[in-house]
Order: structure tokens, then C-alpha cells, then sequence
């Protein structure tokens, strides 16, 4: 029930807004905030659209990985520079301490900036204006490590024990299908990793 309410509200809103647009006679004001609101929601509903379909492939099974090898550090890279956008329009100060050597491992480099960008957008959607998320990559006794890091809201102890669950929902959370990080962890075992979360 909590999934079919999660996809309806962005469908209320585009429909809702759609109708708007039909009756607002050209004012731009109206029509540039409608198609602003209808392509966010689309964004959102399409997200969910495709946790779902993950969720699915990875309890029947049939989530396979597309391995080659590629450079993880490039990779951090690029998704760091995709997303400061997303930071800087929120009023984030979006920092980067990255690894620059070369770091050529073997995986599905697709499923890791998949996991990569959910976590970082959590990271900034979990933060207030004027916060900080940072992002750190470094080699650990030969492991490569990811630290994303923020000053947001945080999370109490009990959602801690719970946020990878499936379709768990904590105390701050806003509209998602809960199943973001339980994706992610999915897809860091299925690289022989692992997917550690802290309280500062």
C-alpha cells in the first residue's frame, strides 16, 4: 500500500498540474511552474519505476552483472561532477576529496555509478541549505574505499539497524519507494563489497 500511494502522488500532481495548464490561457508565470512541477514528478515516478523493477530482477534472481574492467577513481569522478549541479542548486556546498591515481578493478561500472548516485543524492536530499555533503575515495590495505559524508539530519539508531531493509522508511524521510539503499547493498555484495553507514 505504501508503494501504490508513492507512485499515485506524483501521478495526482502531473494530472492536477496538466489540467492547470489546460485552463491557464497562455500565462507563462503558471505554465512555466506547471511543466517545472510535471517534469520533476515524472523524474521521481520514473526512479521508482525503476527501483521497482531492480527490486524484482534481485529477488527472482535475475539481476546479472555486466563485468569489464574500468577505472572506479574515473568513475567517482564522473559522478561527483554529475551531481555538484544538484548541490549547488540546492545551496550545498558539495566537496571532493578523491583518489587521482588510476584504479582499474572489474565490475558492472553502470550498477556502480547506479549505486554512487543514490547514495549522494541521499546524501543532499538528507541536507538542510547552507549544509555540506562530501565525497572521499582512498585505498585501504588494497580495498577501495567510498566515503560520502553530510551534515543533514541524520538518522536515530533505529533506523540505522533498519535503513537497508526493504522498503524501510525512517523518521526524515521524504517521498521515495525505500528501496534505494537496499538496491545499493544489493549490488555492492554482488561486487564482493560491502555497505557500512554510521552516525557521526
Amino acid at each position: 500500500s505504501s508503494i501504490s500511494h508513492e507512485l499515485r502522488t506524483p501521478l495526482t500532481s502531473i494530472k492536477g498540474w496538466a489540467v492547470v495548464l489546460k485552463d491557464s490561457k497562455g500565462q507563462e508565470d503558471i505554465m512555466s511552474e506547471g511543466l517545472t512541477i510535471i517534469e520533476n514528478e515524472s523524474d521521481r515516478l520514473s526512479k521508482m519505476v525503476e527501483e521497482l523493477l531492480d527490486f524484482s530482477r534481485f529477488i527472482s534472481g535475475r539481476m546479472s552483472l555486466e563485468k569489464e574492467l574500468f577505472d572506479i577513481g574515473q568513475t567517482v569522478r564522473d559522478v561527483c561532477k554529475q551531481m555538484k549541479p544538484r548541490a549547488n542548486s540546492n545551496k550545498i556546498d558539495f566537496q571532493t576529496e578523491l583518489l587521482e591515481t588510476p584504479c582499474v578493478t572489474i565490475g558492472d561500472e553502470n550498477r556502480i555509478k547506479q549505486l554512487l548516485i543514490n547514495i549522494v543524492d541521499n546524501a543532499i536530499k538528507f541536507t538542510s541549505e547552507n549544509g555540506w555533503v562530501k565525497v572521499q575515495s582512498f585505498d585501504e590495505n588494497n580495498n577501495f574505499v567510498i566515503l560520502v559524508s553530510d551534515n543533514g539530519c541524520g538518522m536515530n539508531k533505529k533506523d540505522l539497524e533498519h535503513v537497508k531493509e526493504k522498503f524501510y522508511k525512517g523518521k526524515h524521510s521524504k517521498s521515495h519507494s525505500g528501496l534505494g539503499l537496499s538496491i545499493s547493498d544489493e549490488i555492492v555484495k554482488l561486487h564482493n563489497g560491502s555497505l557500512d553507514i554510521f552516525l557521526n
